[in-house]
């Protein structure tokens, strides 16, 4: 499979403030820069997993998933397109803003925008995560997860299962009778999670 894990979120939110403290004091992630309009975490080797920029709302910019190889990108670049999905080549400033050496952007049928990567440019400074201990589960795993919301979801199940290639692991239904879709790209139980509601 050519996408193996969730690398890094990009976050906008009106309250920079918050933030600081909810993924520092209360995540416990480490601080690898900050100045009044932009926030960026560490939890391992990893560059910045997580950036949160002030913005006009709350909202997440992008996601971003890693691939294995140059090839890899073009590969599922190709699918995306014959999809009917307009993709942007980042530039290499964009790229280096990122410390990943290749990637595009599109957004997906829902409108959430999606970064696919290679070739992270790894940190080997030491990790300090004082408030967990044991560090956080990733390596090859990646980052964790994501939710993504959209009112059709049987087409965003379609478009990452059919054209990203995540696999169906298993799903929930909600209360009001709507699907929750949990789709994996690695051992971890699930990388993405896709629920059928206003995004």
């Amino acid at each position: 499979m050519p996408l193996h894990s969730l690398g890094y979120l990009r976050l906008e939110t009106t309250d920079l403030d918050s933030w600081k403290i909810f993924a520092e004091d209360f995540l416990g992630l480490m601080p690898v820069s900050q100045n009044e309009n932009e926030l960026r975490y560490r939890i391992d080797r990893y560059p910045a997993r997580l950036t949160v920029t002030h913005g006009s709302e709350n909202k997440m910019s992008a996601m971003g998933f890693e691939v294995y190889n140059s090839h890899d990108l073009e590969d599922l670049l190709s699918k995306v397109e014959a999809a009917g999905i307009k993709v942007s080549v980042g530039t290499e400033s964009e790229a280096a803003d990122r410390k990943v050496t290749g990637f595009a952007g599109f957004d997906d049928p829902a409108g959430n925008r999606v970064e696919l990567f290679y070739g992270p440019i790894l940190d080997h400074r030491p990790v300090v995560l004082p408030e967990v201990t044991g560090g956080f589960v990733t390596g090859d795993m990646g980052m964790g997860h994501v939710i993504v919301t959209g009112e059709n979801g049987q087409a965003l199940f379609d478009f990452y299962n059919g054209v990203l290639g995540f696999v169906e692991r298993n799903t929930m239904r909600g209360q009001g009778g709507g699907t929750t879709w949990f789709l994996g790209c690695n051992p971890r139980h699930h990388t993405l999670g896709i629920a059928s509601a206003p995004g």
